[in-house]
């Protein structure tokens, strides 16, 4: 899988390690305005995908930054 982003971050005090990436932003196949590409986030080698859309390719690594953000609280 080709990422446009993708970045691996290790814990101090813990042996967690996270990895998050999305994949390159493409049109949409199903709506010709929308762009969508795929969020992976990994906590210990646990995978968790998500499909993301956006009215813009901006929309769609906001998104893709949220769900990190959420992601990282959240554990």
């Amino acid at each position: 899988m080709k990422f446009l982003i993708h970045e691996t971050l290790r814990t101090l005090n813990t042996d967690d390690v996270f990895e998050f990436g999305v994949t390159e932003i493409s049109k949409s196949r199903e709506y010709d305005d929308l762009y969508e590409a795929e969020i992976v986030f990994s906590r210990n080698q646990k995978t968790k995908r998500h499909k993301t859309s956006g009215l813009s390719e901006f929309d769609v690594v906001r998104n893709f930054m949220t769900y990190v953000g959420i992601n990282l609280r959240s554990c």
